[in-house]
Formats: structure tokens, sequence, C-alpha cells
């Protein structure tokens, strides 16, 4: 069948940092992908990956930078 191993190989995850946290935790993500706007909101909150157990650093690498002509950067690590 292939629709299960397209979803083995992608996840597209958006949203709640705890969640996300959770999956880095549980070494359950390989590439961690960050669209930064041109824009401050002044929102205070959670994070991208709260609520981790392992106070450790994750180690990332860069893989790719993308700029947009609205000024927005795209940035794509594999986690190490």
């Amino acid at each position: 069948m292939l629709m299960p191993a397209i979803f083995s190989k992608l996840f597209l995850h958006f949203g709640w940092g705890k969640i996300s946290g959770s999956f880095l935790t549980a070494d359950l993500i390989d590439e961690v992908s960050i669209l930064i706007g041109p824009e401050i909101d002044g929102r205070t909150g959670p994070s991208l990956f709260d609520g981790r157990s392992d106070s450790h650093p994750v180690a990332l690498q860069l893989k790719t930078v993308q700029s947009y002509n609205d000024d927005a950067v795209w940035l794509r690590y594999p986690v190490k």
C-alpha cells in the first residue's frame, strides 16, 4: 500500500510546543523546519519545543535557508 509508506516518511505538525517537545524527547523528529515571518506580535507563552523532560540541547545542523520576497525566511535543520 502506498499511503503507509508515504506517511512513515513525512509527518507535518503545526502548533503546540508541548507536543513537539514530546516528539523530540522520544526521538521521533528527524528534521525541524521553521518559517520566520517579518513581524513581532509581542505575545508571551509557549515556545516551539515545550515540556521536554530532557534539558540537554538537541544538536541541529543547518541544511537550507530560503528567503522570500516578503522577507520571510525558511530554515531547515536535520536533527543529529
